[in-house]
């Protein structure tokens, strides 16, 4: 029997940091993937969001 629930299969990695705190009875959970690699310039962002595969030649 169906019950019509769909999963999504996820691509992406574990992020190899979570954190998780209390704050005034609230709970929060932080984390990060920062690979050690150096983030993309502004102007190549914008070129791949434009073009798909960056800069057009």
């Amino acid at each position: 029997m169906q019950t019509g629930h769909r999963f999504l299969a996820y691509t992406t990695p574990v992020p190899p940091s979570l954190h998780v705190s209390v704050e005034a009875g609230k709970w929060f959970l932080s984390f990060s993937s920062d690979d050690g690699l150096p983030e993309s310039k502004d102007e190549d962002t914008v070129a791949w969001l434009v073009y798909g595969r960056g800069t057009p030649e």
